[in-house]
C-alpha cells in the first residue's frame, strides 16, 4: 500500500495568488521534495476590513485542519494570520506583515 503525501499548506499574503513568483518557486521546491502544496486564500472580498478578524482566523484554522499538514508556510498578513492558530503545526514565515492594528488604526 502507498503511503499518502505529506502535506505542506501555504498561507497567502492579502492579494498574493498562486501565480506569485515566491508562491510558485516555493511550490517547486516543496513539491520536489515530494510533499503535496495547499494554498489557502485570505478573505479578498469587499467586506474583508468589516469582518470580524477573529471569524478569519477561524476560517483558515478550520482549512488547514482538514489537510494535517506537516508544515505551515505562510507570507505577509496570511503569517500574522498563521500566527494566531492555534496548531502545534511547524511554521515558517515570509515577510510577517504587522499587526492588523498597526495597519487599520493609522490609516
Amino acid at each position: 500500500m502507498k503511503s499518502a503525501k505529506k502535506v505542506i499548506v501555504y498561507v497567502l499574503g492579502l492579494f498574493e495568488n498562486t501565480e506569485d513568483d515566491l508562491f510558485q518557486t516555493i511550490k517547486g521546491f516543496v513539491e520536489k521534495k515530494g510533499y503535496s502544496c495547499i494554498t489557502i486564500r485570505l478573505d479578498e472580498s469587499k467586506t474583508f476590513g468589516s469582518q470580524s478578524f477573529l471569524k478569519e482566523v477561524k476560517r483558515i484554522q478550520n482549512e488547514v485542519k482538514q489537510h494535517n499538514p506537516a508544515l505551515i508556510i505562510a507570507h505577509s498578513l496570511g503569517a500574522y494570520v498563521a500566527l494566531q492558530l492555534s496548531d502545534n503545526c511547524s511554521l515558517i514565515l515570509l515577510e510577517p506583515s504587522l499587526s492588523i492594528a498597526d495597519i487599520i488604526l493609522p490609516n
